[in-house]
C-alpha cells in the first residue's frame, strides 16, 4: 500500500475493515469507483460473489477445532467446546433448537 497517498490508504483500510476483503480487493474496489467509498461500498455489495468469498482455510481450522477425531463430524463434546468458547450454557433454552 506504500504507493498511494495518505488519504487513499486510509480509505483502504476503512473499506477493508467494513468489509472483511483483502487490501487488493478494497484499492480495485476504490479505483473503481474513482476513490469514493460510497460507491465502492455499492460496487462491492451489489457483486453476488463478494458476499459469498470465504477463507476456506480458516472455516477448515474452524471445523477441525470442534469435530470428533474419530468421525468426521461435529458431535455432543464438539458442540459443548463449542458453547465454552462462546461463554454459553448449552443448556440454556434459548440455545435448544
Amino acid at each position: 500500500m506504500h504507493k498511494l497517498n495518505r488519504g487513499n490508504r486510509e480509505k483502504v483500510q476503512q473499506f477493508m475493515s467494513i468489509t472483511g476483503t483483502s487490501e487488493k480487493v478494497a484499492v480495485q474496489a476504490l479505483k473503481a469507483s474513482d476513490w469514493h467509498l460510497e460507491g465502492a461500498f455499492d460496487a462491492f455489495y451489489s457483486q453476488p460473489q463478494s458476499r459469498t468469498y470465504t477463507d476456506s482455510r480458516h472455516l477448515e481450522e474452524l471445523y477441525n477445532r470442534y469435530k470428533d477425531p474419530y468421525v468426521d463430524m461435529v458431535l455432543v463434546d464438539g458442540i459443548t467446546i463449542l458453547c465454552n468458547d462462546l461463554q454459553v450454557d448449552p443448556q440454556d433454552i434459548v440455545m435448544e433448537m
